[in-house]
């Protein structure tokens, strides 16, 4: 009996050893060893996402998600947040009176328009840096798909209809943002090109448009910049959802361009998480309990093998092991803003466009010192899009009258006065219950305010220069309509009868275009002396306008879409849900309704005009446009001797 129970003690003792032994601590030399040690149940978990950062009591809310934690192999959570032109958190927090404010830099097309890829790089950087100082570890950005339509929901986010700018600029700013020791995810690949139905479009390409438009601006940021993860799309790709299409995310993406890192899905995205997992899309993100539930049995009936859960694992970890919170990084929730602020008002006057300037309207001269603004974007500037590429914060935004009073100019009170009443007016006219606190869908805007001829005369009378400022905003889940185009009747008539009055008495009217991707320009252009293309410039945008208004900074930026004269001039807009009424939140098959026949460019695109996109077509087939690619004014002039 004695000798059986030293046995067992022994045995037992043994048995403590091996555990103890057993317990490996993740670093980046021993991740297959912590694979082996990881029950199956753990393995699928690391693949799941934890959720959104919604509610109170999670770390860092409002942010994206995070992935699983398993403390006991020393492999902590990585957090992430959208998105690509500031971070995306709650600026407030329950029981804690800190301000998680983050800095709105200019959107995506604006950052394009500068054509500067040291631009790009800091902008990356300084979001790099609240990203770090938050103690967060990835930034959902950047989106780099083509302009391939006027009328695209994210063009906003994006960087323009040529492949090697969108690669240049993705690349610089990747390169800004993980020099902190932040991550990246660019996305969304691929061909997510419209926003309309996109859970369940099918993008349809030829293999030339995919290879030399759709895929080279990836191609060209993943080779140079190494991301440290990739996301797929919402949309199908000839016939197959991107997270469930293995030459997509192999053959394509690893094979071919030598990608090592992670891959992970949009928000929700795909229907079928096991050949997500065959085809080597690593995370399912936000996760789901039922994505777990699917892939776990699918691996204990033999439908899926471990062997494919350890390789997705194993990028999972080579991930982590990469990530600031693995380094245990003391973040200071305290980044400098005011730095950032200063960056912002910098890099947005870089990518701001002069389109037009006829009779010196621009710089101002001397003689300007009162300013009249028309048009309710000038009392109501909009600094970037919606949905979840913007930061939520609401830190503030400087106003085009802040600009301009702290410029040294007076703007009209009388003016401000009944734009105020208008606006307020506005406000409980479309809102009657309140402004919703978020929308993926850009909310309604204000009407234009009319103008009698007699208040027309008396301004210009009044003051020495006028400035008219068309906005347009758009988000996720739904494309532009046709009529966002073009100008209203309203906006038309307040151009012309604004430039009646004014050149009446020699005096210039200024057109700003705060807008989100072009709009129509050529029916109404000569009645502008100035149009300064600005975009959504971010948190500074008065300041910035009224530094390229005033001459402080001299305009550089250049167009990265074409102005078409109309819209149905580019051969994309024959295959565009241009006038599609969103049904829903915007996810899930349009179809589940029971409807059998699908609909043209709401469940299927076809890219007919192949790699005719943007100038490739208006140049080669001679088309006339507004204003061309590449298209830009300076206050230099210059001379060419041959």
């Amino acid at each position: 009996m004695r000798f059986a129970n030293l046995l067992i003690g022994v045995a037992v003792c043994c048995s403590h050893a091996v555990s103890l032994t057993a317990q490996v601590k993740l670093n980046a030399s021993n991740i297959d060893d912590v694979i082996s040690q990881m029950t199956l149940e753990e393995k699928v978990r690391m693949l799941i996402g934890r959720g959104m950062a919604m509610g109170p009591d999670v770390k860092f809310p409002g942010t994206a998600g995070s992935t699983y934690a398993i403390p006991r192999l020393r492999i902590p959570s990585v957090y992430m947040a959208d998105g690509p032109f500031g971070v995306r958190m709650n600026a407030q927090r329950e029981y804690d009176s800190h301000n998680y404010y983050t800095t709105e830099f200019p959107s995506g097309i604006t950052v394009a328009s500068s054509w500067d890829v040291d631009v790009a790089y800091a902008i990356g950087k300084a979001i790099g840096i609240e990203i770090k100082e938050y103690g967060l570890d990835i930034l959902l950005a950047p989106g780099v798909n083509i302009h391939r339509n006027v009328l695209c929901g994210r063009n906003h986010e994006y960087y323009s209809e040529d492949p090697v700018i969108t690669g240049k600029i993705a690349t610089a700013y990747i390169n800004g943002v993980q020099s902190t020791g932040a991550g990246t995810s660019i996305k969304h690949f691929m061909a997510n090109n419209q926003e309309s139905n996109r859970n369940a479009n099918d993008s349809r390409v030829s293999q030339r448009a995919l290879r030399e438009i759709y895929l080279k601006g990836f191609e060209i940021a993943i080779k140079e910049s190494r991301p440290w993860t990739v996301m797929t799309a919402y949309n199908k790709l000839n016939g197959l959802y991107t997270c469930e299409n293995v030459e997509l995310t192999e053959t394509i993406l690893r094979d071919e361009w030598g990608y090592e890192g992670l891959v992970i899905s949009d928000w929700n995205a795909g229907t079928d998480a096991v050949v997500s997992m065959k085809a080597g899309n690593d995370m399912m993100q936000p996760g789901q309990d039922r994505q777990y539930e699917t892939i776990l049995k699918a691996v204990q009936n033999g439908e899926l093998s471990e062997s494919i859960i350890d390789r997705n694992v194993k990028r999972v970890l080579e991930m982590v092991v990469k990530s600031l919170s693995f380094a245990g990084y003391n973040y200071s929730n305290e980044p400098d803003l005011k730095s950032h602020a200063r960056l912002d008002r910098e890099t947005a006057a870089e990518g701001m466009v002069l389109l037009r300037n006829n009779r010196d309207a621009l710089p101002f001269g001397d003689h300007v010192k009162n300013v009249a603004l028309y048009g309710a974007s000038s009392y109501d500037i909009i600094p970037g899009g919606v949905g979840f590429g913007g930061t939520g914060t609401g830190r503030y935004t400087v106003s085009l009258i802040e600009g301009l009073r702290k410029a040294g100019y007076t703007v009209d009170k009388d003016m401000l006065g009944r734009y105020r009443k208008h606006l307020a007016d506005e406000e409980k006219r479309l809102f009657p219950n309140g402004r919703p606190p978020f929308s993926l869908r850009p909310p309604a805007r204000a009407a234009e305010m009319v103008h009698s001829t007699e208040e027309l005369n008396n301004e210009a009378k009044n003051n020495d220069l006028a400035i008219i400022t068309i906005g347009r905003t758009s988000g996720e889940v739904t494309d532009r309509t046709e009529a966002e185009f073009n100008l209203t009747a309203a906006e038309t008539e307040l151009i012309v009868s604004v430039s009646k009055a004014y050149r009446s008495v020699g005096k210039n009217i200024v057109v700003i275009l705060n807008i989100c991707s072009p709009i129509e320009t050529a029916s109404w252009k000569d009645q502008a002396d100035a149009i300064l293309c600005a975009w959504q410039p971010g948190e500074q945008a008065g300041n910035s306008m009224v530094d390229i208004l005033s001459g402080k900074v001299n305009p550089s930026g250049k167009l990265p879409m074409t102005f078409p004269v109309s819209y149905g001039d580019s051969p994309s807009d024959l295959n565009f849900p241009s006038n599609y009424e969103p049904q829903g939140f915007g996810y899930g098959p349009r179809n589940d309704d029971g409807l059998k026949e699908l609909v043209k460019d709401i469940d299927y695109t076809n890219y007919e005009e192949g790699i005719y996109v943007g100038y490739r077509y208006f140049d080669t087939f001679n088309k006339q446009v507004s204003y061309p690619f590449g298209f830009g004014l300076s206050y230099t002039t210059f001379e060419y001797e041959v």
